[in-house]
Formats: C-alpha cells, sequence, structure tokens
C-alpha cells in the first residue's frame, strides 16, 4: 500500500492539484473515503482541478450478521445440492450434465429423493479470495459567483477478485447414489456453466479484473464561508450539492461468477449532499455532512435464485426483470484541526453508508414458467401463464428472487484520517492531502481499507 501512495503522488503531481470539493461514490466493496468538507477558499470564476489515486485490498466481509467471513462467504456459503433446483424444469433445452443433477422428473442425483438424508453442511462450499481496487479520480470544479459552482467528476477504477479458494464443510461424498463434491466441483461444474451460457472456459476459480470509468457526476452546488466572527464560534461555514449520476460505466457481467460492477450497474441516478462546519474557540472546526444516491429503476436480464434455499455468489437461472436499486444514505462527523500552521489541517472523522433493499420484479414468462412449474404439482401448463395472471406467479415469483442476499441492505461504519496542506494564496491555491479510510464495523460489504494521495490546483482568474 505504501507504493501505491507513492505511485498516486507522482501521478497527482503530472496531472495538477487542486482545491474542488472532493466527492466519492461509496459502494459495498470498500470504505468510502472522505466527503466534501466546506473551504475558506471560495472566490468567484476560480476554476480547479484535483486528481486522487487510492487503493485498497481484503481477505474478508462481513455477512448479513456482521460477523467477518472470508471474501467470497459473505452471502452465505455455495449450497450445490439447490443450485439446479427450479431450473429449466420444462425440459426445454437439452442440457445433459445439467439434467444428471437436476431434472423435470425429480431423479437427478442432487434432486430430493436422492439427497432427503444430507447433514446441515453437506454439499455447502465456503469460498474465499482477494479483493484490490485500484482508483483513479479526477474532480474538474469551475466556480461561478455567489458561492455557486459548476463540477464534474470522473472515477477511473480496476477492481480485481483473485486468489480465490474452496472449503467443503460437509462430507465428501454426498447423496443416496454418492457424488464426490471435489469431481462435481472440477469436473461438473464447468460443463453446467457451459451450458446455462456462462462464459466459455469458466471454472469456480475464474479469477475476475475489469478497468474502467466508473459513473460520471455532473453537478451543480452552493458553498460559503465567514470567518473572524467573535464569541465561542468563531467561524461558520456550508455547502449544498446536487446533481446527476451518469451509468457511463455499464453493467455487471452476468456471466461471469465473481463480476462486481465498476458503477451502479448501469442505473441513473440524482446526487444530493449538504455539509456544515463550525470553528470554535479558533482552536478546532467541528462537522456534519450528509448525502444521499437515488437511482432510477432499470430492466435488465440477470442471474436469479430459483430456489429459496439457494445462497453465494452463484445462480444459474436467468431471466429478465426490473430492478428497483436501493438508494444510498451516509451521514458523517468530524473534527478539524487547522489552527496551527497556516494551510495545514488534520482531519478526524467518522462516516455511516448504508443502501436499501434493492427489490427484484420478475417480468420473464420463461423464467416464471420454469420456477413454478417446478414447485406445483401437477405441473402447471405453459398457456396458463399468460399476462392477464401473470401478476399471481410473478409475486410468488419475486418471494424467491428477493431472497438474494446479494440484494440485501448493506452497511458500513468507517473511520477517516486525513492529513492536508493548502496554503492560502491570492491567485493560485495548491492542495496536498493523504487520507485513510478504515471500515471498523459492517453488514454484507467487503471488509476494505482504503489509503488515497491527492494533489490539486486552483486558479483565480481575477474577474
Amino acid at each position: 500500500m505504501r507504493t501505491m501512495m507513492m505511485r498516486g503522488i507522482v501521478l497527482s503531481v503530472v496531472l495538477g492539484s487542486g482545491l474542488a470539493s472532493a466527492l466519492d461514490l461509496p459502494t459495498q466493496y470498500r470504505a468510502a473515503f472522505f466527503q466534501d468538507d466546506p473551504t475558506k477558499y471560495i472566490k468567484d470564476w476560480q476554476t480547479s482541478i484535483e486528481a486522487r489515486i487510492g487503493y485498497g485490498d481484503s481477505r474478508h466481509t462481513y455477512d448479513q450478521g456482521n460477523f467477518r467471513k472470508p471474501l467470497l462467504s459473505g452471502y452465505g456459503p455455495m449450497n450445490i445440492v439447490s443450485l439446479g433446483w427450479g431450473l429449466n424444469a420444462s425440459n426445454k433445452t437439452p442440457n445433459p450434465t445439467t439434467n444428471m443433477y437436476w431434472n423435470a422428473a425429480g431423479t437427478g442425483l442432487f434432486d430430493p429423493s436422492n439427497t432427503a438424508n444430507l447433514g446441515p453442511n453437506d454439499g455447502m462450499i465456503q469460498m474465499g479470495g482477494r479483493f484490490r481496487d485500484t482508483e483513479y479520480n479526477l474532480t474538474l470544479q469551475q466556480a461561478l459567483c455567489l458561492g455557486l459552482y459548476f463540477q464534474i467528476y470522473v472515477p477511473i477504477r480496476e477492481v480485481q477478485i483473485d486468489q480465490i479458494t474452496t472449503q467443503n464443510l460437509g462430507a465428501a461424498n454426498i447423496g443416496t447414489i454418492p457424488v464426490n463434491v471435489t469431481t462435481f466441483l472440477n469436473t461438473a461444474l464447468p460443463l453446467i456453466l457451459q451450458e446455462q451460457g456462462f462464459n466459455k472456459g469458466l471454472v469456480l476459480n475464474t479469477p475476475f479484473k475489469k478497468t474502467d470509468c466508473g459513473d460520471i457526476i455532473a453537478s451543480l452546488g452552493w458553498h460559503g464561508y465567514q470567518d473572524g466572527l467573535h464569541g465561542m464560534v468563531n467561524a461558520i461555514g456550508g455547502m449544498v450539492q446536487a446533481g446527476a449520476i451518469l451509468p457511463t460505466a455499464g453493467t455487471r457481467d452476468e456471466d461471469l461468477i465473481f463480476s462486481i460492477p465498476v458503477g451502479y450497474n448501469n442505473h441513473y441516478g440524482v446526487l444530493a449532499r449538504a455539509a456544515v462546519e463550525l470553528g470554535l474557540w479558533k482552536v478546532l472546526a467541528l462537522g456534519v455532512q450528509a448525502g444521499t444516491e437515488i437511482f432510477f429503476t432499470d430492466e435488465k436480464e440477470m442471474r436469479m435464485m430459483t430456489d429459496p434455499s439457494q445462497t453465494g455468489w452463484l445462480f444459474l437461472g436467468k431471466g429478465r426483470a426490473d430492478v428497483d436499486s436501493g438508494a444510498i444514505w451516509d451521514v458523517g462527523g468530524y473534527f478539524k484541526f487547522d489552527q496551527f500552521v497556516d494551510g495545514l489541517a488534520v482531519i478526524i472523522g467518522y462516516s455511516f453508508t448504508t443502501q436499501e433493499y434493492t427489490w427484484l420484479h420478475v417480468e420473464d414468462n420463461n423464467f416464471l414458467y420454469d420456477v413454478i412449474k417446478a414447485d406445483q404439482t401437477p405441473p402447471i401448463p405453459l398457456a396458463v401463464v399468460n399476462p392477464r395472471v401473470q401478476p399471481l406467479f410473478a409475486k410468488s415469483k419475486d418471494s424467491i428472487v428477493n431472497g438474494d442476499q446479494r440484494q440485501h441492505r448493506w452497511e458500513s461504519h468507517v473511520f477517516h484520517a486525513v492529513l492536508q496542506y493548502q496554503p492560502h494564496c491570492w491567485s493560485v491555491n495548491p492542495l496536498i492531502k493523504a487520507e485513510y479510510a478504515c471500515p471498523i464495523y459492517g453488514k454484507s460489504n467487503f471488509d476494505t481499507d482504503m489509503v488515497a494521495g491527492t494533489l490539486g490546483l486552483s486558479i483565480g482568474w481575477g474577474f
């Protein structure tokens, strides 16, 4: 991480340094950076550029119960027995390996007729791995007048999941007709993945890596700061900001098991932020800040649960659904010590970030028919699943697909430490910043701490 910090400083020097108010787009796979705070140095028609590079890695995650687990076990162990339950019940396509383990007749090697007496951990696979995130973020800000400004935030992210491991938590052989778990994972599962439309040659420990521009934010804001007041409160500052989230990062690859989106998975959205800072006794400043990202519903083709007992990252069923992505909320507070050396500030803070439940609404007759037919005796004719009665079936199916722990609410509690130097000059204001974001508690989020280096430059044109 020290090497990455030095690379960040060098890169920032090349790009120039800035006085913009730095944003961050929170995600569940890393700790959020310290969000923007009110600045004292406000000039009309000022142009600012700020470049930040950050790095973090982790081998752990928090699960739904706030317990720390191996990286890829936060959504529970993968249940290989139920992996294909409710899948392709109508046998519309010939998938010989899939049908060997799960079939419409209920006689597959992993169908309930052959796996009724398993122990609680039989067929359960715990998975671990390593996550790495490298970010190059650029913020461009143009001040207008009366404290108003326009801002563009462009993140570039390189995310990677590798060194994937598996651990069988149960018996080596399971089922009335014994199936060796290791043989299934190494030999049968790759063929099943290929039959179900995953990328050719994919195996369970295939690493994932992607570098792309994240979601861009275009926003308008206002900030103000009044210094030199008398009394206990000697200064007061504030800022508000609102903008549009543009889904330039695209959608996660549903045909890779451990793919994660670089942005917000192709959702348009709106962002709003506000912060207030008080200077106290000319010794320190106390600030609070809050923000939200709210997303619009989008229809996607995606992998979804086909049985309530399925857990983990891997689901074989694929269909169309309206995705109502939960809003993200954050709130935080900080102490700033900036009265001892001109331009030097130390910030110690805390933030809480959470994303609300993401709801899926199935919009795919074929997917509905497969799963519902598998759950009914006798089977439901395909002709019954028509637009007139589909809402009844969709309601039943939605209760299954929304059991997916990947869509549940996540939360992150983060400690922030920031050291910045920002000398006050008349026409040119440089900024040098180092920061550390450390997750201290969480729920359904990666336990990834982040370090970052930032340099920037702000030019006042004197209009």
